[in-house]
């Protein structure tokens, strides 16, 4: 398991157990994890250029890892849980692209302090 996949198990099973307990808030090095009615994950872009296409990408693609890591349970093969996961996918990266959008439209302008993308499983 790669190191973000790690970080992403951590931050998800901390976020699960915050969501589980009340209000609780844990943090790792790549993801901030919240309780809240959704596992989520926030994803930063401080490092990255969007006012390049491959910017864009790489932020595009660090949110759909994350959604990825949030929703699909690679160990549980069956249909009904596959289509499940696959919603969930999809509902978390479009949930995500309002904020895509405006990051990208924002870049520069330091007009978004967190620099951050919340990515939530639904």
């Amino acid at each position: 398991m790669s190191s973000f996949s790690q970080g992403v198990l951590v931050a998800v099973t901390v976020g699960a157990l915050c969501a589980l307990s009340g209000v609780a808030t844990a943090q790792t090095d790549e993801w901030t994890v919240k309780g809240a009615a959704y596992p989520s994950a926030a994803v930063g872009y401080a490092d990255l250029n969007l006012a390049s296409p491959a910017g864009e990408e790489r932020l595009r693609a660090r949110v759909r890892r994350a959604a990825t890591e949030l929703c699909i349970d690679s160990a549980v093969r069956e249909l009904k849980r596959d289509m499940r996961d696959s919603r969930c996918l999809h509902l978390a990266i479009a949930g995500a692209d309002p904020q895509i959008a405006a990051a990208i439209d924002g870049y520069g302008k330091d007009r978004l302090a967190t620099r951050r993308i919340m990515v939530a499983a639904r």
